[in-house]
């Protein structure tokens, strides 16, 4: 038996005759049009701010004069870095300083939930909005506290009594940079909640990119 001479094509003409015979082949499925979603920039004020807030607490939130350091490393023959984030739980700081973290992250979770549901929810008997308002509020008034205090790690002591209280009058610490972007980032928070709350401001549209995937679309042979 002689092969046909069309035979080196046989591949080709076995998927014509499944087509004739009604399977069905695949095709990639069209891309939908992208995804789009409205946010307030009063909201993307608030995100940038509790992001400011929880990135910096782990930068330098209050530190002392290098005279100081330098005095200590003699003194003590170690190494003395002289700072300390929001997270320490040294001198007066804790636990107001992760009050103001929580308060970030509370934020970032208030946020969310209002875009994801896309309304103004109630809690307690308080819209997510006021609610954004009091949480921000709070964070700014606990660090322009810290901010403006006397940093002194000593309390009620006669210099001329303790020595450390004369080293703190000597070297007092002070609000390093770290807690000065963290007052920035609640700062820029309670402008968003209250603009947020107020509804002022443009919305902006973020469009998400659609993805295709091969293989789904499912088209009947003729």
């Amino acid at each position: 038996m002689q092969p046909s001479a069309d035979s080196g094509n046989w591949f080709e003409s076995g998927s014509d005759s499944a087509g004739d015979a009604g399977f069905s082949s695949y095709s990639a499925q069209p891309a939908s049009p992208p995804a789009r979603k409205r946010i307030a920039v009063g909201d993307i004020l608030t995100v940038v701010g509790a992001g400011f807030i929880l990135l910096f607490s782990i930068t330098p939130f209050v530190s002392y004069p290098e005279a100081a350091r330098e005095e200590v490393r003699q003194a003590t023959k170690e190494d003395f870095s002289g700072w300390y984030t929001a997270w320490s739980g040294q001198t007066f700081m804790a636990p107001l300083t992760l009050f103001v973290v929580l308060a970030g992250v509370l934020l970032l979770v208030l946020v969310g939930v209002r875009l994801w549901k896309d309304r103004d929810l109630t809690l307690l008997g308080f819209q997510l909005t006021q609610l954004q308002v009091g949480v921000a509020l709070f964070a700014f008034l606990v660090l322009i506290g810290y901010a403006l205090s006397n940093k002194q790690v000593t309390f009620g002591m006669s210099t001329d009594l303790k020595g450390s209280s004369v080293f703190d009058a000597l070297y007092p610490p002070s609000f390093a940079w770290g807690g000065m972007f963290m007052l920035f980032g609640s700062a820029l928070a309670v402008a968003g909640v209250v603009l947020t709350h107020l509804k002022v401001g443009e919305n902006v549209t973020l469009s998400l990119p659609a993805v295709s995937v091969p293989g789904l679309s499912r088209k009947a042979s003729s």
